[in-house]
């Protein structure tokens, strides 16, 4: 038995395994990703209003092109101050496909205005589980943070606002984390296990 994880961002798909590898041992399926099984280019186009329409959108995609069960999520960076932009179009906020640097520029440039005190946000992901002819069920993840005037030298790439993101309770941006601070504060890691009762009893009945 298999369980799809329907990404072909590498980082994604090294947090999904990491979030899944215990329940699969438990529940006796393998973690497979799209060029696992086909070698061909898998790409679903995100054109939901929201992270669960987008994470829905691709897990019912893939179960359907591959006929077993698959994972999905969408997520991204929401401001309070910006009424929860750039929200689903993190990746593509300027109006384009941008590149990390240039969306922590275009961030920067967004809050230039915005003082102390009012540069609240959080990141947001929502799983998507779809089984070929069952129920898609969703959960959702949040970690609550601020956006900080100075941008740390360091990056993670793919995920340029973690170079911005300040945990107030670290006194640490989100790229500082350690390891173990990352796997317990994990917004993609709560919303992945969040689907794991669904897993589960998908993986007992077949």
């Amino acid at each position: 038995m298999q369980l799809l994880l329907a990404t072909t961002n590498p980082a994604k798909l090294r947090d999904m395994k990491m979030s899944f590898s215990d329940l699969a041992a438990d529940c006796a399926f393998v973690l497979v990703s799209p060029k696992d099984l086909v070698n061909e280019p898998f790409e679903v186009e995100e054109t939901g209003a929201t992270f669960a329409e987008n994470a829905i959108q691709k897990a019912e995609a893939a179960a359907e092109r591959f006929g077993v069960p698959a994972v999905a999520d969408d997520g991204g960076l929401e401001i309070d101050a910006l009424g929860g932009n750039p929200g689903v179009f993190s990746r593509r906020w300027p109006g384009y496909a941008a590149d990390d640097e240039t969306l922590i520029a275009y961030a920067v440039g967004q809050l230039k205005d915005i003082p102390k005190g009012q540069r609240g946000a959080q990141f947001r992901t929502v799983s998507a589980f779809a089984a070929p002819g069952g129920k898609t069920v969703t959960a959702e993840g949040v970690l609550r943070g601020e956006i900080a005037f100075r941008v740390h030298d360091d990056r993670d790439p793919g995920y340029p606002f973690r170079s911005l993101f300040v945990l107030p309770e670290f006194h640490k941006y989100m790229i500082e984390l350690s390891d173990s601070e990352e796997v317990q504060l994990s917004h993609r890691r709560k919303s992945l296990l969040g689907l794991a009762p669904a897993i589960r009893s998908y993986f007992s009945h077949t």
